[in-house]
């Protein structure tokens, strides 16, 4: 569990950089809203730029950090695994077409 008052500084460090930043609990699926509606804000000028060009194509986005911070949580969540479907440090390696 991560300290509020240090995650509450690292959001401000990063909000002014110019960087979206929400703070969420990566194994509540109310987290799917919060990081869907971040990506939309962040890949806007992009959806639209491939909109006009009559490209519907996919956005793709990397989830980076350094060991045991929740990247797979998050991944398993916003995927939809239930919770006995986790298992905590045995990630699959993907392959990326």
């Amino acid at each position: 569990m991560a300290n509020a008052e240090t995650t509450k500084e690292w959001k401000k460090f990063f909000e002014s950089k110019g960087k979206l930043c929400e703070v969420i609990d990566a194994t509540k699926n109310s987290c799917k809203t919060a990081v869907f509606c971040l990506v939309n804000k962040a890949t806007k000028a992009k959806q639209e730029k491939q909109k006009n060009k009559g490209i519907l194509g996919k956005i793709r986005i990397a989830i980076v950090g350094v060991p045991n911070t929740g990247k797979s949580t998050l991944l398993n969540t916003l995927g939809g695994a239930r919770s006995e479907e986790r298992r905590v440090g045995k990630e699959c390696r993907s392959r990326w077409s």
